[in-house]
């Protein structure tokens, strides 16, 4: 097979995103209030990491609530994300696609549009199950380059005397 097959996946809330940052969150809060705790009554450092720490649950639920949402689509040549929602009415962005994290049911990856905006987007098998396998050969094809890799540069021809 010389290219991967053209596949679909769409992109919506993802539990697996929302759990992780849930139980890190928990993590730094539980951190923090120990630090609470032991802390001298007059350190104000302890009460800045409690900010920051509200700060980051409010920042991780705005995310999460507006985080993207569409369709990311592999043609067999190129990849396209078609935004859901407001921005739905737009076309679809044409760009290249990175894998971040690869955890074999779920794969967080990074959309670059050739205009420069970036998508961190997360894929999960549940979304769909049916097309996870053909969705991750997709996204880890790369297509052959056109010159061979080679460890020396090409010799040039000796001219005849």
């Amino acid at each position: 097979m010389n290219n991967a097959p053209s596949v679909a996946c769409p992109v919506v809330r993802s539990r697996f995103q929302a759990a992780a940052l849930v139980l890190t969150w928990l993590a730094g809060a539980f951190t923090t209030a120990g630090w609470l705790l032991l802390a001298p009554p007059d350190d104000v450092r302890p009460m800045l990491a409690v900010t920051a720490v509200l700060v980051a649950g409010l920042m991780a639920t705005i995310d999460g609530i507006r985080g993207a949402r569409g369709t990311l689509r592999w043609s067999g040549a190129q990849w396209f994300w078609q935004a859901q929602g407001a921005c739905a009415k737009a076309p679809a962005l044409v760009g290249t696609l990175g894998t971040v994290h690869d955890l074999q049911r779920h794969l967080l990856v990074q959309f670059r549009a050739e205009s420069g905006a970036q998508e961190w987007l997360w894929c999960s098998r549940t979304n769909s199950p049916e097309n996870w396998l053909a969705w991750r050969r997709a996204v880890f094809f790369r297509a052959p380059s056109d010159a061979p890799a080679s460890a020396h540069p090409p010799v040039e021809p000796v001219a005849a005397s």
